[in-house]
């Protein structure tokens, strides 16, 4: 398509009528944006010598076809700019073939992070069922011995242990249930999932994205691995800050993705922590080695910073992803 000094079209070819579902004759003379509305956004651009390549789509579902936009200078022998030519190439293949890409990664780092997440359920619900199975025999032999208020307070102590565990069996279900997937973006995702954590545990959340990421600025399995390290912070909140109040912020920072959980409970002391270590300070229950090493695998980072009385920020950077 050719554009003259003031941006109207004086011609086009065949392939761009098509293209745009008009003839050469109907959009001589008129604006990209009079030709097409959904190029009114670029009209703009594309009379400016600085503008950069662009896409747009055009259609619906899966007939939508994409189309890469290049605007190159046309000048005249003495150097003045006399108009502008606009080149539309068809990328739709190749927008699918990255989609099929992307959902093959998502498929898979799905299917290792339940592979993780079992293991983990595993674990916690077995040591917590062994831990119960010594406690109602040992409670027992207290009875036998008469040693009843003893063997009370004994299974007192027991019956905290299986409610602390049964919210934690809400948290792995409310975990598995609500996830990224090409259903359910990323940060719907996350706001479903802060949802639902507000709802069954009455802390209040809030959600900010800024500084422009956006679902493409994260690879399948950083989505998963940053989904992940949200969710243990939130339960360490829940289970070991006395929380009333969780802020997730989302923002670019200079080429990597930053996420932060800070809540307004009691904090501690992060000096006797050392988050080298899946174990931290003999209490497996913070996860803030596991934190870390999800971190790592994205090429990333994670710093816990917090002071008793001070809340918690659990802040983790990430390399952002150009697609």
């Amino acid at each position: 398509m050719v554009l003259d000094a003031r941006g109207h079209i004086t011609s086009l070819n065949p392939a761009a009528a098509s293209i745009l579902g008009t003839s050469a004759a109907h959009a001589r003379g008129k604006t990209l944006a009079e030709v097409l509305p959904a190029l009114s956004d670029l009209a703009e651009r594309f009379t400016d010598s600085a503008a950069g390549p662009a896409e747009i789509s055009l259609g619906t579902g899966p007939g939508a076809r994409y189309y890469a936009l290049e605007m190159s200078l046309l000048k005249d022998f003495r150097g003045p700019i006399v108009g502008r030519l606009l080149m539309l190439r068809d990328v739709t293949e190749q927008r699918r073939a990255q989609a099929q890409i992307v959902e093959h990664e998502r498929s898979l780092s799905t299917l290792h992070e339940r592979e993780r997440l079992a293991r983990e359920l595993h674990d916690s619900i077995g040591q917590v069922l062994g831990y119960a199975s010594f406690q109602v025999e040992a409670a027992g032999q207290l009875i036998d011995d008469g040693q009843t208020p003893v063997a009370r307070a004994q299974l007192a102590r027991l019956g905290d242990v299986l409610n602390d565990a049964h919210a934690d069996v809400r948290q792995q279900i409310l975990d598995l249930r609500v996830a990224p997937s090409v259903q359910q973006p990323f940060f719907a995702a996350v706001q479903h999932y802060l949802d639902g954590f507000t709802s069954n545990y009455d802390i209040q959340t809030n959600l900010t994205v800024g500084g422009g990421p956006a679902e493409d600025a994260f690879s399948p399995e950083a989505q998963m691995q940053l989904y992940r390290i949200l969710q243990e912070a939130l339960a360490n909140a829940r289970k070991h800050s006395g929380a009333r109040r969780v802020q997730v912020t989302f923002e670019t920072v200079q080429g990597t993705v930053r996420m932060s959980i800070q809540d307004d409970g009691c904090g501690f002391d992060p000096s006797g922590f050392d988050l080298g270590r899946t174990t931290v300070a003999g209490d497996d229950h913070f996860g803030l080695g596991l934190m870390r090493e999800r971190a790592e695998e994205l090429g990333g980072n994670l710093r816990v910073e917090s002071a008793p009385g001070k809340g918690t920020s659990v802040l983790v950077e990430v390399p952002r992803v150009e697609r």
